[in-house]
């Protein structure tokens, strides 16, 4: 639609095309992530091929402390991409990948996607709704890393996608204020 951030998938060695942005904040232990989605193509199942709509916190070589804290991507954390979207985080410190079970998403659909972090657990609604959730605990967080939409965290894998909205918070938001974001939007998406 009108206003719309689109990003097509490509990913060919001259264009990538993806949003970044800078540190949002160090020690910061809770989040919320709120992003529209709407798909015009999946990745399609593959073991190594497994783009995010949104990462907060990168993954790097030179950093492999580093976190990526919070994301929503088509990587379930075993074996790859099975075409469902996951929300989770990447933690050294405590075990590595932790990530709620994926949603099966479809193209031509406008998705809201929220993930909370509260310290204890990661909770995942779909369009306003629970949709699962995961105990986690983690002290190691958010320590001066930016952000990405429509592209993974380590390289340059992205979605053929419209993502509108992408919103961070340094909490973790009530179902309530999730409703509240929803109910505000949803109109223009049809929802």
């Amino acid at each position: 639609g009108s206003g719309d951030l689109y990003f097509d998938g490509t990913s060919s060695s001259a264009v990538y095309e993806y949003a970044a942005g800078p540190n949002l904040g160090t020690s910061i232990t809770q989040f919320t992530i709120n992003t529209w989605v709407y798909f015009n193509s999946l990745p399609g199942s593959s073991s190594s091929y497994f783009p995010s709509v949104f990462s907060l916190g990168l993954y790097t070589a030179v950093n492999p402390n580093a976190t990526v804290n919070g994301t929503i991507m088509f990587y379930n954390g075993s074996s790859g991409n099975d075409n469902k979207l996951y929300t989770g985080f990447y933690d050294v410190p405590s075990g590595g990948w932790h990530a709620t079970s994926g949603y099966a998403v479809s193209t031509g659909t406008w998705y809201n996607t929220v993930m909370t972090y509260d310290g204890s657990y990661i909770r995942y609604y779909v369009n306003n709704s629970l949709f699962n959730y995961v105990a986690v605990s983690s002290t190691t967080m958010i320590n001066g890393y930016g952000y990405r939409v429509a592209r993974r965290w380590d390289g340059y894998d992205t979605v053929d996608a419209y993502i509108p909205i992408s919103m961070v918070y340094n909490r973790a938001l009530s179902a309530t204020e999730i409703s509240q974001n929803f109910n505000y939007h949803r109109g223009r998406y049809g929802l």
